[in-house]
């Protein structure tokens, strides 16, 4: 008998009843739709069935209502064929439903296992595939569905031995049920399976492509080169979209940095790869993110000249005026690059031409610095001048002098830059190129009429800014001599003669000697170049200061010799070299300190608990000086007066004490007679007429005081010995 359902879409079904616990198709979406047995209540007809146990249901009551009414009439007999007609109405139907729903449980676990077995063999190609392209996430949704099916087949097979062992049908017909719903469920994992199997074996050539570009790479999957690079990176920078999608299903991640904190999105941009930029942008890379020095990808790309991946990245979103660490932005890179398209893009997108950034150096000033006259030219004909001062008043001239770009400073030069301008340090471009050991550049500027022998704040001239150092730039040193220098110039005092000895820069102390600076130059204080050189332990500079006539005896404003200054540091190298040229100098005397004494150099490395340069004199035969004397007897006077004063002290101590112990022993004596005298009288009290309480008080008294001034004879005895 057909009954009713109704479908997802709306649309009501009139379907057999024979259909029970098979699929059908919905006529107008068609969507397959699975028909378990109607419940009460859930359909729109009755079974055949149902109605049978429905009537049956009413013989059962009619049945009980007859037998109630048996004791008047024979009706009972009615009654009771009535009730067991119903009973085995109500068994067959029960029987029936039995075996309905144990057929509908084997038929779904027989669905369930072609399911299954369909699944599996989909996912074993998937596997296949895998394999052969060298990609393991090919299989994954596959192998995913075969599980999803097995479970499906498992959970039936359990429902299936539920309804062999139910005795009640509708019961069992509720779990063979559930069993189809199994079986539909294992049903649609094969059929995902089948899909994904197909997906797989469609992307396995292009899968298979990738693995290769990844055996041929350096690294692996998951690791990092010697910069930190992960193969995102590698692809990104070859502009292979493809394969970074592939990497990212194979676990690589979008957001690894290398260890300048580059992203993939910062290769694709320096390179110019807008198809790896536009890939990376669909998985939420940011368009602006920064590195290690604060740099986004539209830097990297304006540093490069990446036209069109700038203008990409601008019409993304990209921040143009975002400041790297060093508070330059990609106007300034670009203008370090010297990629004048590049400044003309980022000019109409609002880039400012003579923008300082953070740190303090305009466009103009990076074009100069590398030496690119084109960007140079371009930025002069868009209004920037020439002159343009940077942070500390510096122009482009200073900083192109400074990096020793000729055609540069030659072209700024051409164009009304002045050789003489200065800074905020008062230092032209001369300084610039001295101290950053660009002689060539030097050279340019006195072409151009640069004064070699200015001065800055602190009143140092090139000449010092290239020597005054601990490296000194020579080359700078020999052209600013072959161009006329002044080498009469001193430092705080010092001449760049004894910065050589400080340092140990012969070639500086031969090239100055060359040049009119003499070697036993002074300073205020008396301090010659071979001083400074002996209290540095600088050998081989005191070596070429001798060879040159320097004085080894002179001394300094308090008489010191370089033997003085050696041992003052604990110089032994310095103090041996003294002693081949003069072993007198190792006793040498110097002008007399605050208590009058003389020193020498074993006083010196004494004084400063240089143990080393001590150790040195003595096994040079030299232990002791006059100074040395002098405290020694000096520390004599003062021990023996120390024990004078402590034996007097002591001695006052030990009187005193002798005199508190003679006190006591009179203070005793007195005790003892003042005791004897009361004794007396309490005997005086014994001997003549009393009472018996005065006779005991009297006893008791001359025991007590007897025993007391016994004690005191004691401790007076005591106190007579100790003395």
């Amino acid at each position: 008998m057909p009954f009713q359902i109704k479908c997802p879409c709306g649309k009501t079904l009139s379907v057999a009843d024979k259909l029970i616990g098979k699929k059908i198709k919905c006529p107008g979406c068609k969507a397959e739709l699975f028909l378990a047995a109607p419940m009460d209540g859930h359909s729109s007809a009755m079974s055949r069935q149902d109605r049978i146990l429905l009537w049956s249901m009413i013989g059962f009551l009619a049945g009980l209502f007859l037998l109630f009414l048996y004791l008047a009439k024979a009706w009972w007999l009615l009654g009771a064929i009535a009730l067991s007609a119903s009973g085995t109405a109500w068994f067959w139907i029960n029987a029936k439903k039995l075996k309905l729903a144990r057929k509908t449980a084997e038929e779904a676990v027989e669905r369930a296992k072609r399911a299954a077995r369909k699944a599996l063999e989909c996912s074993s190609r998937a596997e296949a595939a895998a394999m052969d392209a060298e990609a393991a996430h090919l299989a994954g949704d596959a192998m995913a569905a075969a599980q999803e099916a097995e479970r499906a087949l498992a959970a039936a097979q359990g429902l299936a031995e539920a309804v062999a062992k139910e005795k009640i049908g509708q019961r069992a017909l509720a779990c063979a049920q559930s069993a189809a719903g199994l079986a539909a469920e294992a049903e649609d994992a094969a059929e995902t399976a089948e899909t994904e199997t197909n997906t797989a074996e469609k992307n396995a050539p292009k899968e298979k492509e990738i693995s290769a570009w990844i055996r041929i790479q350096p690294i692996s999957v998951g690791q990092r080169g010697q910069e930190g690079e992960s193969l995102m990176h590698l692809a990104a920078r070859e502009n292979r979209a493809d394969v970074m999608a592939g990497l990212e299903q194979r676990g690589e991640s979008l957001a690894a940095v290398d260890r300048d904190g580059w992203s993939a999105m910062h290769y694709a941009a320096h390179k110019g790869h807008v198809e790896a930029m536009a890939w990376l942008r669909n998985r939420d890379a940011g368009v602006d993110a920064v590195d290690q020095k604060g740099l986004t990808p539209l830097h990297r790309a304006a540093r490069s000249g990446r036209l069109e991946a700038a203008a990409w990245l601008l019409d993304h979103g990209a921040d143009i005026g975002a400041l790297g660490a060093a508070g330059r932005r990609a106007i300034h890179m670009a203008a370090a690059g010297g990629h004048v398209e590049m400044m003309d893009l980022l000019q109409a997108r609002g880039a400012s031409l003579d923008d300082p950034g953070k740190a303090g150096t305009t466009p103009m000033h990076e074009a100069a610095a590398d030496g690119h006259i084109e960007a140079m030219e371009w930025l002069r004909k868009n209004g920037v001048d020439v002159g343009i001062s940077a942070e500390k008043g510096a122009t482009p001239l200073h900083w192109a002098s400074g990096c020793g770009k000729a055609e540069a400073m030659e072209w700024l030069l051409d164009h009304g830059a002045n050789a003489n301008t200065r800074d905020s340090e008062w230092q032209t471009p001369v300084f610039w190129a001295a101290a950053n050991d660009q002689a060539e550049a030097i050279t340019i500027l006195k072409n151009r009429g640069a004064d070699l022998n200015t001065e800055d704040k602190n009143g140092y001239t090139p000449l010092i800014a290239a020597v005054a150092r601990e490296s000194p730039h020579i080359r700078v040193m020999r052209r600013l001599a072959e161009l006329g220098a002044n080498f009469d110039v001193k430092v705080e005092g010092q001449s760049l003669m004894h910065f050589a000895a400080i340092y140990g820069h012969i070639e500086v102390a031969s090239c100055l000697a060359e040049n009119g600076v003499g070697v036993d130059i002074q300073t205020s204080t008396g301090m010659r170049p071979l001083h400074l050189a002996a209290q540095n332990n600088q050998v081989e500079m005191m070596k070429w200061l001798l060879d040159h006539h320097g004085d080894i005896r002179a001394g300094d404003r308090n008489g010191w010799t370089p033997a003085h200054h050696a041992a003052s540091k604990g110089c032994i190298q310095a103090l041996a070299l003294l002693k081949e040229h003069d072993a007198d100098l190792l006793v040498a005397k110097a002008n007399p300190g605050k208590n009058g004494a003389t020193l020498e150099p074993l006083d010196l490395a004494n004084g400063e608990g240089n143990e080393a340069a001590i150790r040195w004199f003595r096994e040079q035969g030299i232990s002791t000086t006059a100074l040395m004397e002098s405290q020694r007897e000096a520390e004599e006077k003062l021990r023996l007066a120390e024990r004078a004063r402590r034996e007097e002290k002591e001695e006052r101590e030990k009187q005193e004490a002798k005199a508190k112990k003679m006190a006591l022993i009179e203070e005793k004596k007195a005790e003892i007679a003042k005791n004897k005298e009361i004794i007396a009288r309490y005997k005086k009290i014994l001997s003549g007429p009393r009472s018996e309480f005065q006779d005991m008080v009297a006893k008791q008294a001359v025991e007590t005081l007897t025993k007391k001034e016994i004690r005191e004879e004691r401790e007076l005895n005591e106190l007579m010995r100790s003395l």
